[in-house]
């Protein structure tokens, strides 16, 4: 009991420095190292962690780092992912056996863990109090020879 009420103290104190762009805290899970929550809010799903919050959408995620009261705007980049394949010729310029993602399917949850199925690609996203890890499970090898290349795109309104 004094525990939940210090993780429901604790997210409490962290929706306030989220402002109103956070949704409902409703932790699905005690935090492990620091804070970390995952969990659904009127059909999004959301993640926390000690200093950031990510949205997954029907086409990738959206991952907002907290960067206190004096940055002016909120900063966010958002991930999408785009292709897979094999490069061939050595300095794997060459990466025309790309294949399109197929439009993301089913979208699974539990505990601290998401996946998105994308035909016989599967994204996989571990929530962690430092950040999200990300990594990307095949049903099987992909045809040819050459590296493994995964093509994500990247959106971002941060100053680079």
């Amino acid at each position: 009991m004094k525990r939940t009420l210090l993780v429901c103290a604790f997210a409490a104190a962290l929706s306030a420095g989220l402002t109103a762009q956070s949704p409902k805290l409703t932790p699905a899970a005690p935090p492990t190292s620091g804070f970390v929550s995952l969990f659904e809010d009127e059909g999004t799903l959301w993640a926390l962690g000690d200093d950031y919050r990510a949205r997954f959408l029907s086409d990738g995620v959206e991952f907002t780092p907290l960067l206190g009261k004096l940055e002016p705007e909120t900063r966010n980049l958002r991930l999408r992912l785009r292709a897979t394949g094999r490069a061939s010729g050595p300095a794997m310029g060459n990466v025309d056996r790309l294949q399109p993602i197929a439009a993301p399917g089913r979208c699974t949850w539990q505990e601290l863990g998401v996946e998105v199925e994308h035909g016989g690609v599967r994204e996989v996203y571990e929530v962690r109090s430092e950040g999200l890890k990300q990594s990307f499970v095949f049903a099987e090898t992909p045809a040819g020879t050459g590296d493994l290349v995964v093509r994500v795109g990247l959106e971002t309104n941060m100053n680079v």
